[in-house]
Order: structure tokens, then C-alpha cells, then sequence
């Protein structure tokens, strides 16, 4: 016990927190390339689009390990919270010591700060973080390693059903890149959480285009849109992040087909289709409809006020 004591003072003594400015993007970025799970979201170019450059991360040694966090202030107070399209935090680069880099970010966070509420993907079994509020959080992926055909045995008879019924509609999808396709997105969010973030919601999908390959996935009935999705690919991850449907898109469930889509294209590519997650139960459904399994990560809350 001793020893591990003092390999995790050690650990500590090499820890720092540094300012988005001061970060050397480079090392950064190839830490979280080395991460074994999805790294969009730690990658320098995602965190300055949903943060306008105002994140910081916990740094372990010379990027050994990472952990990125966003605080604010509101009326001098300071806090903690999860950017908009960002879906949780998590430690990226060498897991070694991934348990002692967040055990000094939850106590650091839990001293500086009024108020925090986060999302974290942590790969060991913790039960709780002293002074914290957990919720489980379901998100849903599929690996695609196996053939379209292969994959496609795993569909949900509602699920083939839906898509065959799409057939007597001749109805397109095509792959598009026209930021205009985002105005479909923010009059059919039934949220209306995306159109109070416009700004944000374009400076993520301009900057996705510009450092991966991204685009609009969209579905019309002769020249009428119906449906757009938008993805995010990198070299080992698509993810699902933004879709909208209008009234005849969510009658027929042409999002359904669009997933289809993604999956006939992208089979036997070795990626992860990372669904993005949902709290609402009929999402989720849809979701492992298609042979998805389901993951978790977490919900932290923690309030001095």
C-alpha cells in the first residue's frame, strides 16, 4: 500500500492544469489519437468549436495523459458544465493512471468551483465520487467489421420493415455538404435548443468539414427534403450528430433509412458508429434496432450554492 501511495504522489507532483492558449496542440492531439475509445470529442479543433476556446484540460507529464473541462463564470460565480454536442469528458492517452488523473480532477473541481455538472466516460468500476450526484447515462454503438449483409441480419424486423416501406415513395439520400441544409435542422428540432445556438451549432459542422470528413446525409421525396443527418467521420469513428425530420420524415421514420445508409456504405470499414445517445427512450430504441450495443457513461453534479 505504501508504495502505491507513493507512486500516486509521484503522479500528482506531474500534474498540471493549463489554459486552451497554452496547450501544445500537437502533443494534444496525438494523445487523444492513441485513445481506444471514440476521440472526437477530446480532439483541439471539437473542444474550440463548442467552447469558443475557452477549455482546459488537467495534463499529466508531457501529455502522457489528458483530461479536458470547461469552466465559466456567471455573475463572478464559477462553474463547471458540458458544452452544447459535446457528450461527455473522458481521460485520454495512457490509462495507467487514469484513476488518479480523475480523482484530482473531481476534488479539484469540487474546491474551485460553485457548481459542476459534466458528463464522464470512465472505463474503471468506481461506485461514486465523494460529494457527487451520479446518473447513468445509455448511449448506443455499432461496430462495423462485418459485411452490409452480415450486418443487416441483425436488424430488428420493425427496422426492415420500415425500410422496405420507404421503397413506394421514391424517396433519394444523397451526401451533401451545403450549410444551408442546417436551416432544415433548426426548423424541425423539436428542442429548439439548436436554433438558440446557431452559431455555435454552424462554427462545429464548418470546422468537422474543414479537419474530417463530414457532411449531410439527406433525404427528400422527389426535390422535398424530409430528412438531414449530419456525421462526423474520422479514421476509426462516425458519429451520428445531428438529425431532423419534418412531418412526413417522422411519419414515414426516414431517419431509419438514412442509418441504413450510413451502414451499407460504411460496412466491413473496421469504424464505430457512435449513435451519439439519447435520453429519450424511443431514440434509443431505434438505435439498437439496428444490432447496436449499448454503453455508459456518466452524469456528475455536484452544487455548493
Amino acid at each position: 500500500m505504501l508504495e502505491v501511495d507513493l507512486i500516486d504522489k509521484v503522479v500528482h507532483q506531474k500534474i498540471r492544469i493549463i489554459s486552451r492558449k497554452d496547450i501544445d496542440i500537437s502533443k494534444w492531439n496525438q494523445c487523444v489519437d492513441q485513445s481506444e475509445y471514440n476521440g472526437i470529442y477530446g480532439l483541439s479543433w471539437f473542444l474550440d468549436s463548442v467552447t469558443d476556446q475557452n477549455w482546459k484540460a488537467i495534463v499529466l507529464a508531457d501529455y502522457q495523459s489528458v483530461l479536458p473541462f470547461y469552466s465559466k463564470k456567471k455573475v463572478l460565480i464559477p462553474y463547471i458544465t458540458q458544452p452544447l454536442l459535446c457528450q461527455f469528458f473522458q481521460v485520454y492517452g495512457d490509462k495507467i493512471h487514469e484513476e488518479t488523473l480523475l480523482d484530482f480532477a473531481f476534488r479539484y473541481f469540487k474546491r474551485r468551483f460553485f457548481k459542476v455538472d459534466f458528463n464522464m466516460k470512465i472505463t474503471f468500476d468506481r461506485e461514486i465520487y465523494s460529494g457527487y450526484k451520479k446518473t447513468i447515462k445509455e448511449m448506443q454503438i455499432l461496430r462495423l467489421d462485418n459485411d452490409y449483409s452480415t450486418l443487416k441480419k441483425e436488424y430488428h424486423r420493425n427496422t426492415l420493415r420500415n425500410i422496405k416501406g420507404h421503397l413506394q415513395y421514391q424517396f433519394t439520400i444523397s451526401k451533401e455538404t451545403d450549410m444551408q441544409l442546417l436551416e432544415f435542422i433548426y426548423t424541425h428540432d423539436p428542442s429548439g435548443i439548436l436554433k438558440k445556438h446557431k452559431g455555435g451549432v454552424q462554427n462545429l459542422c464548418m470546422t468537422a468539414m474543414k479537419n474530417c470528413d463530414s457532411y449531410f446525409m439527406v433525404a427528400k421525396v422527389h426535390t422535398d427534403i424530409i430528412g438531414v443527418g449530419f456525421f462526423i467521420e474520422t479514421s476509426h469513428y462516425i458519429l451520428f450528430m445531428l438529425s431532423a425530420m419534418n412531418a412526413m420524415g417522422r411519419r414515414l421514420k426516414i431517419s431509419y433509412s438514412i442509418i441504413d445508409r450510413i451502414i451499407s456504405e460504411k460496412a466491413k470499414s473496421g469504424k464505430i458508429l457512435d449513435f451519439g445517445g439519447s435520453t429519450l427512450p424511443s431514440i434509443a430504441r431505434r438505435n439498437l434496432s439496428f444490432g447496436s450495443e449499448s454503453d455508459q457513461y456518466h452524469y456528475y453534479s455536484h452544487s455548493i450554492l
